[in-house]
């Protein structure tokens, strides 16, 4: 198993990491597994259960997601969760539903991407794109 989480370059910092943030959590019930059972320090203190494999946060631009997307969701054994300028300006769940509802694929713009599956799978989608530094 492995899960990358694919960023829009040009965003700034903020989105950045608001974006990882919703892919990751959006992709969470699907990899139960991954979690960890929760852990006691030495004090005694209960920490939870974190993930179990890495997540690699990598860059490129929005034309590269949207190629991603696609490869992704034409290989049947990959998962692709997206996040779009629809949803980042949404401020309720109803209202992007709605709003994404009337608004064509081709007229959105990636601003991330979450792909998950086998590595090979994941690799051949990936490429080389580098991580987010």
């Amino acid at each position: 198993m492995k899960i990358v989480i694919v960023l829009d370059k040009e965003l700034p910092v903020g989105l950045l990491a608001n974006t990882a943030a919703v892919l990751a959590m959006s992709a969470a019930p699907n990899l139960r597994d991954a979690i960890g059972p929760d852990i006691y320090d030495a004090s005694g203190t209960i920490h939870p259960g974190i993930t179990k494999i890495p997540i690699p946060i990598l860059k490129t631009n929005r034309e590269e997601i949207r190629k991603m997307r696609q490869k992704g969701i034409e290989d049947n054994t990959l998962n692709c969760i997206d996040f779009t300028d629809v949803a980042q300006r949404s401020t309720k769940y109803e209202e992007y539903s709605e709003a994404l509802g009337n608004t064509n694929e081709s007229d959105l713009r990636y601003l991330g991407l979450c792909i998950f599956g086998a590595a090979g799978s994941v690799n051949r989608v990936t490429g080389s794109i580098p991580l987010l530094r």
